[in-house]
């Protein structure tokens, strides 16, 4: 019904019986047939008598007849048609033209295409068709059927009387064309028999002609849905094309972007070898100095310390990131946290004599941390074994010094 849509219909045409269940043949069951339905006492039966008297006059008295569908299809066969059709040779078909026998596909086929643009039954009468080597004369007529969903048609056939006398009897089809004037003039004089064999010729090669023509309309309708179908195949293919060219764009990009993400590969691989040396020069540095250091970040949290200060503060490998106030020094110096807070909010460097809780006394030296772009991050403690002994009451003093104020980047260098 709709090509572009996929939309379908079921077509007119004989379905299974409602009763018949399909079976393995294994299996050794006998099927009941469905008896016809009785009709209930009282009932008046004369209904069904006149539908089975009508089926018989039917099947005596109308002739034989095909229901074909608007594809030329043959729906149902009524009667019987094996004078007029027969099975076709190779594939089996139900197309009634394939299956018309030799004389009666031209004339049946025009008389279809006419019955079917003029909406009316067309009858052709005296058509010549042969039966095993031997001529007859057959009538039929082509009714279509209206009221349907599809263009169906009824086929009538029936044999002429009197056999080759059926030829010359006059057409009923007003339309039918008769012989040309000139044809009419050479007819005079010759013999009743040869007259009407004129006549039939005519007819045949009208038949023909307009035969020849249905054919070469329909091999022009079949050019141009070719060339339909050809446009949009050129039309699909360069649109391939196009996507293809898409496709090697991309390709390109891709190559590029992954020649990008190498060479950045390279240079992380690189950054990180230096940072592995990096990392190595400073873990020998802060093993090889005999100083105690504790780097803190802004919150007072541990980032690094040398072996030194870890003994000093009590601090483990797994401390860093711990807050220093949750760690227990052995610096007698309460207030360190303080301390440190106000090197950092006033950027200066503060340094001072502790001791610890052996009596030992050390040079405590804060400065602020400072990143690449001199901002401040953080603390950093220094400790000093200092050369000042204890007192003889163990009293730890201590010796503030005057802050000093911070320089920068110049003042680490020098310190370290």
């Amino acid at each position: 019904m709709d090509k572009n849509h996929k939309i379908f219909s079921k077509k007119p045409g004989l379905t299974a019986h409602p009763h018949f269940v399909a079976r393995h043949p294994a299996e050794k069951k006998e099927i009941s047939s469905p008896k016809p339905p009785r009709a209930p006492e009282g009932f008046p039966t004369h209904i069904d008598t006149e539908r089975e008297a009508d089926r018989v006059t039917l099947s005596r008295f109308a002739p034989p007849r095909v229901l074909i569908d608007a594809q030329l299809k043959v729906l149902q066969f009524r009667g019987e048609t094996s004078l007029f059709l027969k099975p076709p040779s190779g594939n089996a078909s139900f197309d009634v033209l394939k299956m018309a026998r030799e004389g009666l596909m031209p004339p049946l086929r025009s008389a279809i295409k006419k019955a079917k643009e003029e909406n009316k039954a067309v009858r052709r009468e005296g058509v010549r068709v042969a039966q095993n080597g031997r001529p007859r004369m057959v009538n039929f007529e082509v009714v279509p059927l209206t009221h349907l969903r599809e263009r169906c048609c009824l086929i009538f056939f029936e044999e002429a009387k009197g056999g080759l006398q059926a030829a010359s009897a006059a057409e009923v089809e007003p339309t039918q064309r008769l012989p040309s004037p000139h044809a009419r003039r050479r007819l005079k004089g010759r013999a009743p028999d040869e007259s009407r064999r004129v006549a039939e010729l005519e007819r045949a090669l009208a038949e023909n002609r307009d035969y020849t023509q249905s054919l070469q309309e329909q091999h022009e309708a079949a050019n141009e849905e070719l060339q339909a179908s050809n446009e949009e195949v050129t039309s699909a293919n360069e649109e391939l094309q196009s996507i293809n060219e898409e496709l090697e764009t991309s390709k390109e990009e891709l190559e590029s972007t992954n020649e990008e993400l190498t060479t950045v590969n390279d240079e992380m691989a690189n950054r990180n070898a230096e940072l592995n040396r990096t990392n190595a020069d400073l873990n020998n540095l802060h093993t090889s100095i005999n100083m105690a250091i504790v780097l803190l970040t802004r919150g007072l949290a541990i980032r690094r310390f040398t072996p030194l200060a870890g003994k000093l503060f009590n601090l483990l490998p797994g401390d860093v990131g711990r807050p220093l106030s949750n760690v227990r020094h052995n610096l007698d110096l309460p207030n360190l946290e303080q301390l440190l807070q106000e090197v950092i909010d006033t950027i200066s460097e503060r340094e001072l004599e502790v001791q610890d809780t052996e009596g030992r006394w050390y040079s405590l030296r804060v400065r602020p941390y400072l990143t690449l772009d001199n901002k401040i991050d953080g603390v950093v403690l220094v400790l000093r074994t200092s050369t000042r002994s204890s007192g003889a009451s163990g009293i730890s003093r201590r010796r503030a010094i005057t802050p000093k104020p911070f320089s920068g980047r110049h003042d680490i260098r020098s310190w370290s």
